[in-house]
């Protein structure tokens, strides 16, 4: 039960975050304002998963998260290539991006667990 409780209490505090963030927003633009939500949304998963994930260190799981999303879109890029046979092994730009933010993403997460380890010994 108090796992349930401590959960409820990270997606209280991402949603305030949230909420708090496009009351800004709106007060900033005079009362109304156009409101990107799958954005909001996004972010606000990330903060979520990674409170969970991560815990204090939230802000290093929120640096994975973006270098997800730009995995993402290097990937993306990838596919728009022609269906070459054997196109993923070449070193073209796009390839060697989605690399090396493949290593950066890995590394990231063994640190992290590397010292929560650390951290239960």
């Amino acid at each position: 039960m108090e796992k349930v409780k401590g959960m409820v209490n990270l997606i209280t505090e991402s949603t305030l975050i949230l909420i708090n963030s496009w009351k800004r927003v709106i007060e900033k633009d005079g009362g109304v304002a156009d409101i990107k939500i799958d954005e909001g949304m996004r972010s606000f998963s990330a903060d979520v998963i990674s409170r969970a994930c991560f815990g204090s260190n939230y802000s290093r799981g929120e640096k994975i998260f973006l270098k997800l999303r730009h995995l993402q879109e290097a990937m993306s890029k990838k596919s728009l290539a022609t269906g070459i046979p054997g196109m993923r092994y070449l070193p073209t730009k796009s390839n060697r991006e989605a690399r090396a933010l493949e290593k950066e993403i890995r590394n990231l997460i063994l640190e992290v667990v590397k010292e929560r380890q650390e951290g239960m010994s």
